[in-house]
């Protein structure tokens, strides 16, 4: 039975160790500067991998001595991981409240070097998890094959921080598959997972073949 147990906590041990670096990725380090249009959200996450880090390291030792521990030593340092583990979310979770609504409205500049289309008005429409939610305006002015439009995040350089898809939320049309020329709502997703999103200055839309 014990021996079960300690199988049982090693595997805990390893995978939890495991869940810790895909997730944070290493040690990112927490000291970067406050962005103009997503705040100190950069910081935060890299808060948060480091503190993910360090856990992670801890339970890594500690799975070294599992096979010396009683049941009572073990269900206690598992305890103890895990109120350690919601620490850690509920401590990043209550920043990016904080940010969200310090955020909430703020515009990043647009740069349109797709002719059939014009964006504008991108501002901070929510912040989820790792992500901060852009919502502006999109005038279609050629059809288009999809609902979604190539989206370049840069530092004010031009270098490229990011690529991602923006949806155009176009209505459903029988026989298309994208959206007709007209105007719409356009939401970007920013996923804030590297250093290099504290630099964040503009939006770039291009076409889809670029």
């Amino acid at each position: 039975m014990k021996k079960n147990i300690y199988k049982t906590a090693l595997t805990f041990g390893l995978g939890l160790g495991i869940l810790f670096f895909v997730s944070c990725g290493g040690n990112s380090g927490n000291s970067l500067p406050k962005n103009e249009y997503v705040g100190n959200v950069p910081s935060i996450v890299a808060e948060y991998n480091d503190d993910k880090a360090k856990l992670q390291a801890e339970e890594d030792k500690e799975a070294k001595n599992v096979n010396s521990m009683s049941k009572d030593e073990l269900l206690k340092k598992m305890k103890e991981f895990a109120e350690k583990e919601k620490t850690i979310e509920e401590k990043m979770e209550t920043a990016l409240e904080a940010e969200k609504t310090a955020l909430k409205g703020k515009e990043l500049p647009v740069v349109n070097e797709n002719p059939a289309v014009e964006v504008a008005g991108m501002k901070v429409h929510d912040i989820n998890d790792k992500y901060v939610v852009f919502k502006g305006s999109i005038s279609v002015k050629e059809e288009l094959a999809n609902t979604s439009i190539k989206c370049i995040m840069q530092d004010k350089d031009g270098n490229t921080i990011e690529e991602i898809e923006a949806s155009i939320n176009a209505p459903y049309e029988y026989g298309k598959n994208g959206a007709s020329v007209g105007s719409y709502e356009i939401t970007a997703r920013i996923k804030i997972d590297k250093p290099e999103s504290a630099k964040l200055a503009k939006m770039v839309f291009v076409s889809n073949q670029q």
